[in-house]
């Protein structure tokens, strides 16, 4: 098992167990997206409906960018899409 905690560490398992660090990098590639509701919902409208609630409005999941994992070691979007 590899704890990876900052980019030295991904750096260091690159040449220590190249086949983790790969692994690594793919999930790092998965992280680009993320689900998330992306419903525009009307001004004051009640997050705490439930279905079957009158008014209630169905959440609309769908995938929005997020670097922010990527960015935590050091890599751009741009970076990773050419590893």
């Amino acid at each position: 098992m590899h704890i990876v905690n900052t980019r030295a560490d991904l750096d260091a398992l690159r040449s220590s167990n190249p086949v983790a660090h790969e692994a690594f990098i793919a999930n790092l590639k998965g992280s680009l997206t993320r689900l998330t509701d992306i419903r525009e919902y009307p001004a004051g409208y009640d997050r705490n409906l439930q279905s079957g609630d009158e008014g209630y409005l169905a959440p609309q999941i769908g995938e929005v960018p997020d670097d922010t994992t990527a960015a935590r070691f050091g890599y751009s979007r741009e970076q990773l899409e050419v590893i």
